[in-house]
């Protein structure tokens, strides 16, 4: 294994089995990839623009075709402002209208019965986050969140 903190170590905790390049790495409390690299913490999409393509101009984000917030694969990449960012939200329907709850949610790749069955199959240390996630195709944190009632709330 490469060492940590290096371009090779970034690259080798990278998932190329599929079109989306998963990261298979640290993942933040909002769902990207993170990764020190030369000192600084990156989410893992904008390193990745960052060593394929060069800097990001101030004031532009590194946004997805793809919409998944661990696919790292650079011609998934775009930049765009904060305004061509909410557009793309709103015509690919990500966009949540107050008062919808889970499979009201245009994004939601659960069914209710799915978050019941996860809390029921929940186990610690037997059965957990990481495990589930594979299982239903979802990040482990998503899990946490349900396990813990800070997602669907309602069920």
């Amino acid at each position: 294994m490469p060492p940590a903190n290096t371009k090779d170590g970034f690259y080798a905790l990278i998932n190329r089995a599929d079109d989306c390049w998963l990261w298979g790495g640290s993942v933040g409390n909002t769902g990207y990839g993170r990764y020190s690299f030369q000192g600084k913490r990156h989410s893992t999409h904008r390193l990745m623009w960052l060593l394929t393509y060069g800097e990001i101009p101030d004031g532009l984000y590194v946004c997805y075709h793809c919409d998944n917030k661990l696919c790292v694969n650079p011609s998934h990449l775009f930049l765009g402002t904060h305004l061509d960012n909410m557009k793309d939200k709103a015509i690919k329907g990500r966009n949540v209208l107050p008062g919808f709850k889970g499979e009201e949610v245009g994004t939601s790749k659960l069914k209710e019965w799915q978050v019941l069955a996860i809390r029921a199959e929940y186990k610690p240390y037997k059965n957990g986050c990481t495990a589930l996630g594979q299982k239903y195709g979802i990040d482990r944190t998503v899990i946490h969140d349900i396990v813990t009632r800070k997602l669907w709330k309602h069920i």
